[in-house]
């Protein structure tokens, strides 16, 4: 009789975590540009990113078409930021210092300045720009990793323009 009465108990535990092993395997599906206040299972974590602007989480799915490695980039024009988006110039500025190519405290403030902005804290391309992806209207975004060290520090400082120009 003993047997019996923890049973259903047992059965009923057991039930609740084959349920929360089910739910723990489902991935949420969340629109595009959506800000989250935690991570969803099988989201790309951004290690290193831009610094946070909410106490949110931005998710990011990795563009595709994104070329990693040496590649030549014959569109790209290192210090024209004239298409690129306010949230991935300061995603980028937040890059461009992390990398160390950048490091004056003028584009430091500039970066922190324009992370607070609302039209940056809602750009998809903010958290792209922290991983030193720059989107332009073309349709495969330039990372900055790839590009030789003299290009890279002429598109951080163009960027810097840009970012004082934007926070006035």
């Amino acid at each position: 009789m003993t047997i019996r009465h923890h049973a259903l108990p047992i059965a009923l535990l057991a039930a609740s975590l084959i349920g929360t092993a089910h739910a723990q395997s489902r991935i949420d599906q969340v629109p595009t540009g959506s800000i989250l206040s935690y991570a969803p299972q099988g989201a790309a974590q951004v290690v290193g990113g831009a610094p946070q602007p909410t106490s949110g989480v931005q998710i990011v799915r990795e563009p595709a078409g994104i070329a990693r490695g040496a590649v030549s980039h014959p569109e790209f024009r290192p210090n024209d930021t004239t298409n690129v988006s306010n949230g991935n110039v300061a995603g980028l500025l937040s890059y461009c210092i992390r990398s160390g190519t950048l490091d004056d405290t003028t584009t430091r403030h500039t970066a922190r300045v324009m992370a607070t902005r609302p039209d940056v804290r809602t750009d998809q391309n903010y958290a792209l720009g922290g991983q030193g992806l720059l989107r332009t209207t073309a349709a495969q975004p330039v990372d900055l990793a790839t590009l030789s060290s003299a290009q890279r520090t002429i598109t951080c400082r163009a960027l810097a323009s840009r970012g004082r120009t934007i926070t006035g």
